[in-house]
């Protein structure tokens, strides 16, 4: 499995979001890697009441989106 944020990312995403914003995103992109692809049930796992989060977060987050979509091939 590839690496999913290396050290030099979660540094610049520590400095314009929120602690556990960045945490709960990271472990999304964890849970999500996990269930191959899933985002309804990564959300489960992560404890993220609705997949419109996700979807927010990918519409704000460049970067996050594109880490999903390299997985799902889109």
């Amino acid at each position: 499995m590839k690496k999913v944020f290396d050290q030099s990312e979660i540094h610049r995403y520590e400095e314009t979001q929120q602690p556990r914003t960045l945490q709960k995103k990271i472990d999304f992109v964890a849970n999500f890697y996990k269930v191959y692809g899933n985002i309804s049930l990564a959300c489960k796992l992560t404890g993220i009441k609705s997949r419109k989060t996700v979807y927010n977060w990918m519409h704000d987050d460049p970067e996050l989106l594109k880490v999903i979509e390299d997985f799902t091939g889109i």
